[in-house]
């Protein structure tokens, strides 16, 4: 709070200070009287400082007192104003923005309502129509059919007949056989069918046929036919059923070709009672057989063999190559070690010829005769498979060509060499 001071109009004599004449002016100001004109005469006639000293501290401590606490009670009451004005000033400013929320929220709920009248009339038209449509494709489909043209046929006589005799020349018949025990009937007699002869029915489709049921009598013993072990399954099951016996099939893991009939209970003619069943056991194929690849690494060969064929696999290509692993024993192995492969599979392995080995080629036998070049071939192992003569420009009787090539390594696939000699 600032205070500023100004000569007073009126003047006063003032005990506060000597010489000075102070008031207030206004609310918040404080004037300073300007001195007496007399200065001096007031001297002369004040008392001593002994006499007053007392008086005057006390009139002093009480001004002060009155103006602290004049100006602590105004100060609170400006600040009292102060925040009573920020607060009407928060609410009217809050206020404001509730209520603009408010119409908002209503102006958007006014036009987010949407009329229900037209959507349930909608609706229902919609399902009066899917009624309606469905109701006339029902009705359609049901009576259509009989306006179209048709092919009006009579049903044959077969009743009394044997299934064997029947020859139905129109195509347009199709009969269904179920079959009964009636020892009354020779076996293989028709006894009844629907729908009964003579009665006319209509074939609407172009290509169309009329179902006949029939209904043959069974024998009372029958035999299981001839040819059915060894058969596909099919023709087994037509095999069994033309003779009127029933069938369950089994299978079983078998060398035969899968899908083949491999035994029968009972076997081939033999007689069964009526009702009696067959049982066919027809071939799964053969059974696959897995093996994991034995570890063959740091095994001598012969040892790398017996561990080979006693896991169930086949030896494949051995070869040998340098190597700074001791000599005779195996390096490398294909396929890899733990893998599972089906039984019977090769396997091949490397062994190790030390690390001063250079691996065995086929000699080159160009220009040999047969006894040299059986000479060279023995040095590294190897003989003659076969010999041709053939006509040529060379020198009669001596090496023209050979397979393998010469140069060709030597591995354990290698075991001779084919000659062609110029005559």
């Amino acid at each position: 709070m600032k205070y500023r001071f100004r000569k007073a109009d009126k003047q006063r004599p003032s005990r506060l200070f000597s010489g000075v004449r102070l008031r207030f002016a206004g609310r918040r100001t404080l004037s300073i009287k300007r001195p007496l004109p007399e200065p001096i005469e007031i001297e002369k006639i004040r008392i001593s400082d002994d006499d007053v000293k007392a008086p005057k501290r006390k009139r002093r401590l009480k001004v002060k007192i009155r103006l602290g606490i004049s100006i602590f009670f105004k100060r609170i009451a400006s600040e009292l104003s102060a925040a009573r004005r920020k607060s009407i000033a928060f609410v009217k400013r809050h206020a404001n923005r509730i209520i603009q929320y408010i119409k908002l929220r209503r102006a958007q709920k006014k036009e987010k309502k949407i009329d229900s009248l037209p959507l349930l009339l909608g609706a229902a038209l919609s399902s009066f129509l899917v009624c309606t449509v469905s109701a006339a494709y029902i009705l359609a489909s049901l009576f259509l059919p009989y306006a179209k043209s048709y092919d009006a046929v009579t049903i044959p006589a077969l009743q009394g007949k044997r299934l064997d005799e029947i020859d139905l020349t129109d195509e347009r018949f199709n009969l269904v056989i179920q079959y009964e025990n009636n020892p009354e009937v020779e076996g293989g007699r028709i006894i009844s069918q629907s729908p009964a002869a003579g009665v006319t029915r209509k074939i609407y489709e172009k290509n169309g046929f009329c179902d006949i049921l029939i209904t043959v009598s069974r024998k009372s013993s029958h035999t299981v036919p001839e040819g059915i072990v060894g058969s596909t399954l099919r023709d087994a099951a037509l095999s069994l059923l033309n003779s009127e016996l029933s069938y369950t099939v089994g299978e079983e893991y078998s060398a035969e070709k899968k899908g083949t009939v491999i035994r029968s209970y009972p076997a081939e003619g033999a007689e069964l009672s009526e009702g009696g069943t067959v049982t066919l056991t027809v071939s799964a194929g053969e059974r696959e057989t897995t093996s994991y690849v034995p570890d063959l690494s740091g095994l001598t060969e012969s040892e790398a063999l017996l561990r080979i064929k006693s896991s169930g696999l086949k030896v494949g290509e051995i070869t040998y190559a340098r190597s700074s692993k001791r000599a005779g024993t195996v390096v490398s192995q294909t396929p890899s070690k733990s893998l599972t492969v089906k039984a019977g599979e090769t396997v091949s392995f490397t062994v190790s010829a030390g690390e001063e080995f250079s691996a065995p080629v086929v000699p080159d036998l160009y220009g040999m005769s047969i006894d040299e070049a059986k000479e060279s071939l023995r040095r590294v192992g190897l003989t003659v498979s076969s010999v041709y003569s053939v006509s040529s420009a060379a020198k009669a009787g001596t090496v023209i060509f050979q397979s393998p090539l010469p140069n060709t390594a030597i591995t354990s696939a290698i075991t001779s060499v084919e000659l062609h000699i110029s005559n």
